[in-house]
């Protein structure tokens, strides 16, 4: 042959010529038999099995048939078998599934192939991967896809109880159709609570959004406090009113929501939210035993500064920075007088109850103090109270007990 000036095609001649034929009559090649395919399959699995450098040039071929029907090559993205993908490619509208061609898949040479190019078997753990790498996309654009879809990639999570990474990014639909993160929005808590998000902001839930109703109407009732865990839990979303913003981070503030909830809503209510949820809260605030949450300790200062100088009504009637009350659990033998002018007794309810003492944090007196007894003192004065002489003495005897523990206050 050589004699008649014929050479042998090399491997990479071979493949040279096969992409520039696949570039311009690629219709007519993917209308070839199955038994055409087939032993291209074999001729391209023998190449890269024998150079490994092969396999880019391979790659870059659309010798991939998809069961929508169009052809792919190994490089435009992740590709699945099509063996328990019955439903993915169909539900999940936006997300880029590419699902083999069954009756393609099923030809051995063809199959072996597709696995040297790195189509992998279909599995749910890819899929929710694949979910996740997609709203985690600068671009991905949630606006161009419609509701239920959004809603639909959330469920197939859930559905596989799949647990994101924290701090995954991830698209939601709020009420008014924006798209917001899971941690700028709100959920409405089933049943409503009066600590709720949604009973102290039913009045402005434009200014603090709620999750989109689709969302809790997309499972059957009895998996629907399961699913409200789930976006909680993973994707940061809250039924109840979030301290600080931004929620991710390690600097945050006082949010803007807590804010709200002090100025519209009895101080007793804003408070008892911090006591019933302080499991919640306190990594936020405290110093001591949190420090594994990487938080930022100037941070915690800020916040319980804000938040111990925030204007609360007491029990006279009158308001205070949060730092200067006591509560009666103070001591509860001064109950007659906590409604005198001069007294800063916290109005609230339960006032002897334990979880109460989480207020010592934000500068509130939950012990004995003496300054506690000079606003008595001054508060029978102003009103002229005529007192029992036992009663007069033991406060004496408390101030005495007590003089240096705030000297010059008492001077």
């Amino acid at each position: 042959m050589g004699a008649l000036g014929v050479t042998k095609l090399s491997d990479k001649g071979f493949l040279e010529d096969l992409k520039a034929a696949f570039e311009d009559n690629y219709h007519e090649i993917h209308l070839k038999s199955d038994e055409w395919h087939s032993s291209l399959a074999k001729a391209l699995s023998s190449l890269i099995a024998k150079e490994r450098q092969h396999q880019n040039a391979v790659s870059a071929l659309k010798v991939i048939p998809l069961n929508d029907g169009n052809w792919v090559s190994a490089k435009s993205g992740r590709i699945f078998f099509s063996s328990g993908s019955n439903s993915a490619s169909r539900v999940l509208d936006g997300i880029p599934i590419s699902v083999v061609d069954p009756k393609a898949e099923a030809d051995y040479h063809r199959h072996n192939l597709f696995t040297h190019l790195g189509v992998r078997p279909y599995e749910s753990s890819e899929i929710c991967r694949l979910i996740l790498d997609t709203h985690g996309s600068s671009r991905f654009k949630p606006k161009e896809l419609k509701r239920m879809h959004l809603v639909s990639h959330v469920k197939f999570l859930f559905a596989e109880s799949w647990p994101p990474p924290e701090k995954a990014k991830f698209w939601f639909v709020a009420e008014d159709g924006t798209n917001l993160q899971g941690s700028e929005l709100y959920i409405d808590a089933d049943p409503t609570s009066s600590l709720s998000a949604s009973s102290f902001f039913k009045d402005a839930r434009h200014n603090y959004p709620f999750l989109h109703l689709d969302y809790l109407a997309a499972v059957d009732e009895e998996k629907k406090q399961d699913w409200i865990t789930y976006l909680k839990k993973h994707f940061n979303l809250s039924t109840h009113p979030r301290l600080v913003h931004p929620l991710l981070g390690s600097n945050f503030d006082l949010s803007e929501g807590f804010g709200f909830i002090f100025k519209n809503s009895p101080a007793s209510m804003a408070l008892r939210l911090l006591r019933d949820h302080w499991g919640n809260y306190a990594k936020w605030i405290m110093r001591e035993g949190h420090e594994g949450n990487l938080l930022d300790n100037s941070a915690k200062d800020r916040l319980r500064s804000a938040l111990s100088k925030t204007q609360v009504k007491c029990l006279n009637g009158q308001d205070y920075p949060l730092n200067t009350t006591f509560i009666l659990s103070a001591d509860a033998s001064l109950e007659d007088f906590g409604r005198l002018p001069t007294m800063p007794i916290l109005d609230i309810e339960d006032p002897k109850n334990e979880g109460w003492k989480f207020l010592e944090f934000l500068g509130v007196g939950v012990k004995k103090h003496v300054r506690l007894y000079l606003f008595c003192l001054e508060g029978m004065e102003q009103e002229d109270m005529i007192v029992l002489r036992s009663v007069l003495s033991y406060i004496y005897e408390q101030i005495q007990s007590m003089y240096g523990d705030d000297e010059m206050f008492v001077r």
